[in-house]
């Protein structure tokens, strides 16, 4: 049975909460924890992205053809977003969250929403 360790980068900090770093073989997952009210995300990437909500209530922004989809997810539901669809988070509630993807992470800023983060970095400092 292989160990779950945690990577040499294991926790990201910042004014939004926290990202604990593992991996199980070649399974590499991240738990985060968000302050509510927290914006995260504002990207796309070439693979899938999956998470499960461990407890709170997370808002999901997607960019789906010309529109917004908005939904709301709470604890025990599977968040899944596709290849290369922009996605926003905003916690409703103080969040946790484990998350997974496959393949290497390569992430692309989608400006739109990766503004309103840059935003409220700048408002919280």
């Amino acid at each position: 049975m292989q160990t779950i360790k945690k990577t040499t980068d294991d926790i990201f900090k910042d004014y939004r909460g926290e990202m604990h770093f593992y991996e199980l073989g070649n399974l590499k997952f991240h738990i985060t924890c968000s302050k509510a009210g927290m914006l995260r995300a504002g990207d796309y990437h070439p693979d899938w992205q999956r998470d499960i909500m461990l407890s709170g209530k997370m808002e999901v922004t997607t960019r789906e053809g010309d529109s917004d989809v908005v939904k709301v997810y709470g604890p025990n539901e599977l968040i899944q977003i596709p290849p290369d669809v922009p996605h926003l988070y905003r916690s409703l509630t103080e969040t946790y969250m484990l998350e997974w993807r496959e393949g290497n992470y390569k992430v692309k800023y989608y400006a739109p929403y990766r503004d309103l983060i840059d935003k409220q970095a700048q408002e919280l400092s």
